[in-house]
């Protein structure tokens, strides 16, 4: 998975990347540091009241602390017109999505659950903004958020 990303990221001029730090992504994030520019992969900042500090942990951590902010962070945009959403694959995973799925982080692939991939890569990805360079544009338009799943043979 790890030579995936970086060939998406090498695609992109050497995109930043923002991994999530679970299950699979720990072992993506053990490869990914060999293979790819430590500079360019997200590394987690503890904010607090008086500074941010750059941690040395790389990925992004979802948990119940970040996820509730990535998502109401997320939602403001889309409905402050500051993200336009044309993947229909991405507006599904919006449309059923609700409250009460704030509580799932991840459980198991076979219990039949679903885990809104697409949406959570697009919430991450938009996080990411503060940390591009000074080209980034004001409005952002998600037709296809880059995402690789955890299971290549997945149908996502």
């Amino acid at each position: 998975l790890a030579y995936e990303v970086k060939k998406m990221g090498m695609l992109y001029n050497t995109a930043f990347i923002a991994v999530e730090r679970n299950s699979v992504g720990h072992t993506t994030l053990l490869q990914l540091k060999q293979i790819y520019p430590l500079d360019c992969i997200y590394k987690e900042v503890k904010k607090d009241k008086e500074d941010d500090v750059e941690t040395t942990k790389l990925g992004f951590q979802m948990n119940l602390a970040t996820k509730p902010k990535v998502l109401f962070d997320f939602k403001t945009a889309v409905n402050d017109d500051i993200v336009k959403i044309t993947c229909k694959d991405l507006l599904y995973d919006i449309k059923t999505y609700n409250r009460r799925d704030l509580s799932i982080i991840r459980k198991k692939d076979d219990d039949g659950s679903k885990h809104w991939d697409i949406l959570m890569a697009a919430v991450i990805g938009f996080q990411m903004r503060e940390f591009a360079n000074d080209s980034v544009i004001e409005t952002y338009s998600v037709s296809s958020p880059i995402f690789i799943p955890n299971n290549l043979n997945s149908p996502i």
